[in-house]
């Protein structure tokens, strides 16, 4: 009856064991596909503002272009005085807009980047605890496994003891 009851024993805490494994697996999974999320939010902020970027430099030539022309044909110098510098100032707003949007995709990269290594550090300290609670749920096990084997063990004697006193006596 002893080694029956430790049999049982040991197969519960392997069962709690295979259930912890599967559930830091599903767990694992799920910060990896944050992480994924967030590797795929990161390439979609930079292609929407390499797009704006690329928007902005179009624009910008199309206007000064415009300027050029608007000053040419009203008889103007395009390449002195007040047209340079309304070109300068305009040329300036501008390279402040791409400017804005670098910086801002850059800003946004970097918050999402950290959100990663978060999730990384919540991988790793997850698998690690997993791995902790596994060894610890072994050993209980394992305790109780020899605990239930012995005490079955005495009292499956003290039971052959007592068959024995009644058949000799």
């Amino acid at each position: 009856m002893a080694w029956q009851l430790a049999a049982a024993l040991a197969a519960t805490t392997l069962l709690q064991m295979y259930s912890k494994n599967k559930e830091n697996d599903s767990e694992q999974s799920m910060l990896h596909a944050k992480e994924e999320l967030k590797l795929a939010e990161i390439d979609e902020i930079m292609a929407r503002k390499k797009a704006n970027i690329q928007q902005l430099n179009e624009e910008a030539k199309d206007f000064l272009g415009k300027q050029r022309t608007t000053a040419a044909s009203s008889g103007t110098d395009v390449g002195s005085g007040s047209n340079l510098l309304l070109y300068e100032d305009t040329a300036y707003r501008l390279a402040s807009q791409i400017s804005r949007q670098r910086e801002e995709a850059s800003y946004l990269k970097g918050v999402l980047m950290k959100e990663i290594t978060g999730l990384q550090g919540a991988a790793y300290r997850k698998k690690k605890s997993t791995q902790l609670s596994q060894v610890g749920t072994l050993f209980k096990g394992g305790i109780s496994t020899v605990q239930a084997y012995n005490a079955g063990a005495d009292s499956d004697s003290g039971a052959d003891a007592d068959s024995g006193a009644d058949a000799g006596g």
